[in-house]
């Protein structure tokens, strides 16, 4: 039998895969990409998967499939859980295959690593770029949670249909609003506080309106269209009921960072 010298003794192509080149593999398999793991090695991501499989590895995209939570939305019982969902039902999208997608700007990495903390901790957070914009990508896929999700209102191509999820409980109201918020929402601080939430619903606003007043005693304005969006509208709170209403939505969650009001007010000179 013929053999080459820069072939693996098993008769795979490819050179001889070095000690050196196995525990980098070994090491850097789970927390890699096979197509980084290749450029570093100069091979080709097919003979990463190829010598992982051989070896019994698990990739990142397994583990993160292991670790998904399949029954995270099956009863909204946490605050967390009543966030993650407010989150989605802003931002997040779902395809018709049950893909679960969470693409935001690389600024807010921090709630995109909350949510793949709460569904699937061990899967991956994939970065790019459009024209001007760096973001940052989580996906799940899993029909059940496909599902479990529409049965709470986030559905595919959900931007004006949006409704409000009626099985989650009074306590949870404010965590809930607090993910909505912190997707399609924004706060202000000069010269007064102002808070607002947009959606190409209206009635979900009204709906939202009337939870928060109901719950809190706060009255909050609208809906008005918003000129900034095509088939946009946004409810609005000022002065006070803003403050108040800042305070009520993270009494159980921390939210983003950089929508609280007390991050973007200015520290008081005579402090």
């Amino acid at each position: 039998m013929r053999t080459y010298v820069n072939r693996s003794r098993e008769g795979y192509g490819g050179p001889l895969w070095t000690g050196e080149e196995l525990a980098y593999l070994r090491e850097n398999y789970a927390v890699m990409s096979a197509k980084d793991i290749a450029a570093h090695l100069g091979r080709t991501p097919q003979a990463v998967h190829g010598r992982a499989s051989r070896l019994g590895l698990v990739s990142r995209h397994r583990l993160g499939v292991n670790s998904l939570a399949k029954d995270y939305f099956k009863v909204i019982d946490t605050p967390m859980k009543a966030w993650v969902l407010g989150l989605l039902a802003a931002d997040g999208s779902v395809s018709k295959a049950g893909q679960l997608k969470l693409e935001l700007h690389r600024k807010d990495l921090e709630i995109v690593e909350a949510v793949r903390g709460e569904l699937a901790p061990e899967a991956r957070i994939s970065f790019y770029r459009t024209r001007t914009t760096p973001m940052a990508r989580f996906m799940v896929s899993d029909r059940g949670l496909r599902e479990d999700l529409a049965s709470h209102g986030v559905v595919n191509a959900k931007s004006l249909i949006t409704v409000w999820p009626d099985r989650v409980p009074d306590h949870l109201v404010n965590s809930f609003v607090c993910g909505y918020y912190d997707g399609d929402g924004s706060i202000g601080a000069v010269p007064n506080p102002r808070w607002s939430v947009v959606s190409g619903n209206p009635d979900f606003l009204r709906t939202m309106q009337d939870r928060i007043a109901g719950l809190t005693g706060i009255k909050v304005g609208g809906p008005y269209r918003d000129t900034r969006h095509e088939h946009a509208y946004c409810i609005v709170a000022t002065c006070g009921p803003a403050v108040a209403l800042d305070a009520w939505v993270h009494e159980d969650v921390p939210g983003l960072t950089r929508k609280r009001l007390d991050s973007i007010r200015k520290p008081d000179k005579a402090a």
